[in-house]
C-alpha cells in the first residue's frame, strides 16, 4: 500500500475529495449535503483523504466514554465499525459506478500503533485497520498513511501537519501539486519558483464535528473539494466550504440539507 498512480480516462473526468470525517464523530448535516452533491454529479472518482474513522477504541487520547455521539445507543468498537460501514454504503448508493480511492490517515493508523504498544485492550482481534473495517469491500485502491495516490498531476494524501502554513509545508514536502487533509480547514499555497514550474497545495476542510473534547477553539471548518482532470493530467480543483452545516454554493446553485440517509 505504497504510492500508486491512477490511469485517467481518455476524456475529462471528475473527482470528489473528502477528509477527516472521523465517523461516528462526523457532522451528519454536512455529510448529507456532501452526499446530495455526489449523488447529483456522479464523479468518476471519490477520494477519501483519511481519518474516515475515529478509531476511538484504539486511540490514546484521554476522552471520556460518556462523550459518545448522542445518536448512538451502545458504544463499543463494533458500533463504531458499523457506523463507518454505513457511511461507505451511503457513498456507494450515491454514486455506485465511481472508483473509490482511500489514503489512510493517522486515525486509521491508531490500530497499528495500539497493537505495537499493546497499551490498550481492543475488543476485536485482527491485524490491520483494513481487515477490521473490511476496507477492500468498499474501496478500490488504498494506501497507508504517509503515502499518496496520484491522479494526473495531483497527489492525494492525508498529511501530517496542522500548522497555519500547512499547505506550504505539504508543498515543500511533496515537491509537486498535492491535496491533503489532516489540518481540518481550508489551506492553500502556490509557488512558481522558476517562472515555468507552477505548483500548489490544497488543504481540504473536515467533515467531523467542530466541538472536540480534547481541544478548545480548534479553528476547524467544514467542506470538501471538487476537481476536474484532462486526459493530459492537467487539472483544476475547487475547495467548497460548508456554511453552518446547512448549505454551500457551487456554480450558481445553493445546496441545502434535506435528503434522508439509509438507516434513518
Amino acid at each position: 500500500m505504497r504510492n500508486i498512480k491512477i490511469k485517467l480516462p481518455k476524456r475529462m473526468s471528475t473527482a470528489i475529495h473528502i477528509a477527516d470525517m472521523q465517523v461516528p464523530f462526523h457532522d451528519r448535516k454536512s455529510w448529507k449535503l456532501v452526499l446530495s452533491f455526489i449523488k447529483e454529479w456522479k464523479p468518476d472518482f471519490v477520494i477519501s483523504h483519511g481519518d474516515a474513522a475515529e478509531c476511538y477504541h484504539y486511540g490514546s487520547y484521554d476522552q471520556s466514554p460518556l462523550e459518545k455521539p448522542s445518536y448512538l445507543g451502545a458504544w463499543n468498537a463494533d458500533v463504531e465499525i458499523a457506523e463507518v460501514q454505513k457511511s461507505w454504503k451511503q457513498l456507494h448508493e450515491a454514486t455506485p459506478k465511481s472508483t473509490f480511492l482511500y489514503t489512510l490517515g493517522n486515525h486509521e493508523d491508531r490500530v497499528r500503533r495500539s497493537k505495537m504498544k499493546n497499551n490498550k485492550e481492543t475488543i476485536i482481534s485482527s491485524d490491520t485497520f483494513v481487515d477490521i473495517f473490511k476496507v477492500h469491500k468498499w474501496w478500490n485502491e488504498i494506501v497507508e498513511w504517509g503515502y499518496g495516490i496520484k491522479l494526473g498531476h495531483l497527489w492525494c494524501t492525508h498529511g501530517d501537519t496542522t500548522s497555519l502554513y500547512a499547505a506550504r509545508k505539504m508543498l515543500q514536502m511533496w515537491g509537486s501539486c498535492v491535496a491533503f487533509g489532516h489540518c481540518h480547514r481550508n489551506s492553500f499555497w502556490m509557488e512558481n519558483p522558476k517562472g515555468d514550474n507552477l505548483r500548489a497545495a490544497w488543504g481540504i476542510p473536515c467533515l467531523c464535528r467542530l466541538d472536540p473534547r480534547f481541544v478548545t477553539q480548534p479553528n476547524w471548518s467544514h467542506g470538501f473539494a471538487f476537481s476536474k482532470f484532462f486526459p493530459s493530467g492537467n487539472f483544476s480543483i475547487q475547495i467548497i466550504p460548508i456554511v453552518g452545516s446547512s448549505w454551500f454554493l457551487f456554480g450558481n446553485k445553493i445546496y441545502k440539507s434535506g435528503i434522508k440517509l439509509t438507516g434513518e
